[in-house]
């Protein structure tokens, strides 16, 4: 059998939070793309409106830029080693 190592809790975590801040995200620019209640609502509340967007944005790119970031790593370092 070959051994698997299992990723570390923090990465389940990230991973979850993650997904519930890109999710929100999406579904919110949705709405606003198809409801003018919810623009309305946007151009009362623009600070905190933006506040919201850009919190969930940082938080949710975390963990792909993560992932991609050790991706990266990754191809890197194994074409250093075939050259």
């Amino acid at each position: 059998m070959i051994p698997v190592s299992l990723p570390g809790g923090n990465f389940y975590v990230l991973m979850a939070a993650s997904l519930a801040c890109l999710a929100t995200l999406l579904t919110w620019l949705a709405l606003l793309a198809t409801s003018r209640n919810a623009r309305l609502w946007l151009g009362a509340h623009r600070r905190r409106a933006a506040a919201m967007m850009v919190f969930l944005t940082v938080f949710g790119v975390i963990f792909p830029y993560q992932q991609f970031s050790l991706w990266f790593s990754a191809q890197r370092q194994a074409r250093a080693n075939d050259s």
